[in-house]
């Protein structure tokens, strides 16, 4: 049975979800592109985020790791200087720093497994890009592989929900 028929749909489904069930969701979708980032620490935050009965300290730490591996991948503010793998890098940072980060948990809609989704989306684009200054940029190969990845993102959401029924 499909409980996700489009983006709109996808991102209803997400912030209709208490923060525990994000997080988890939002650990398996930063899981999917781990292998954008060649930082060993991000894995640890993952393994935080999905496990259903992490403690507050445990959350702080791996937040704490993700921000760290943030701020080393910043990217250049310059284009010419742009270099698309830091900044797969710097957006899967993001994502797994979303995954653990503090949260009102008062609030009545939370979007921070959507959030997550889409910046796993931006670091899958970037990774796809052109490296050399000489290429103009070309796009078909992200859109590909992000499509992917949309499909992924899917399956994790249908699973958890799935589980829930």
């Amino acid at each position: 049975m499909s409980y996700v028929d489009s983006t709109q749909d996808f991102f209803a489904a997400l912030s209709s979800l208490p923060l525990s069930a994000q997080r988890l969701i939002g650990g398996e979708f930063a899981g999917q592109v781990l292998h954008l980032v060649s930082d060993h620490r991000l894995q640890q935050v993952v393994d935080i985020a999905t496990n259903a009965s992490v403690s507050g300290e445990e959350l702080q730490a791996a937040y704490q790791l993700a921000h760290s591996v943030y701020v080393e991948t910043q990217p250049e503010s310059e284009y010419s200087q742009l270099d698309f793998d830091r900044q797969a890098a710097h957006f899967v940072a993001q994502a797994c720093m979303l995954c653990v980060a503090p949260a009102h948990t008062d609030a009545k809609f939370m979007h921070l497994a959507q959030k997550v989704a889409m910046y796993c989306r931006m670091a899958v684009t970037c990774s796809c890009m052109p490296h050399d200054q000489e290429r103009e940029l070309d796009f078909s190969h992200a859109s590909a592989e992000t499509e992917k990845l949309i499909e992924a993102q899917h399956e994790i959401l249908e699973r958890h929900l799935g589980n829930q029924a």
